[in-house]
C-alpha cells in the first residue's frame, strides 16, 4: 500500500547537510517519491510518498541518522498521495 507524508524538521537542520543525507537516503528505497527541501524559518520540509515500508523506513533513517542531534522537533502529517513526484529529489 502506498502513503504519503509531510514532515517538517526543526532544530539546526540547515546548512549541515542535512538535505543531501536525506536524498541519499531516499534513494536507496525503490519506490519512494517526493522532495526535501529547506524553508524559511530553518527548518526543512520533506514530502515522501512510496510504499508504507519504505516511508517509514526513511523516516527512521532520518530520525536515527547522522543528523538526529540537529533534529529539535518533528511534525508528521499523514497526506494523500499524490503521484506528482516520479523521483525524489532536492527543491529550491
Amino acid at each position: 500500500m502506498n502513503i504519503a507524508y509531510l514532515v517538517i524538521y526543526k532544530g539546526r537542520v540547515q546548512g549541515v547537510g542535512f538535505r543531501f543525507t536525506v536524498l541519499r537516503f531516499a534513494q536507496g528505497y525503490d519506490s519512494l517519491t517526493g522532495y526535501v527541501k529547506n524553508k524559511m524559518d530553518g527548518s526543512v520540509e520533506v514530502y515522501v510518498e512510496g510504499k508504507d515500508y519504505e516511508v517509514e523506513s526513511l523516516l527512521e533513517d532520518i530520525t536515527m541518522g547522522p543528523h538526529a542531534g540537529y533534529i529539535n522537533d518533528v511534525i508528521t502529517n499523514l497526506m494523500s498521495t499524490s503521484g506528482m513526484y516520479s523521483d525524489f529529489r532536492i527543491e529550491y
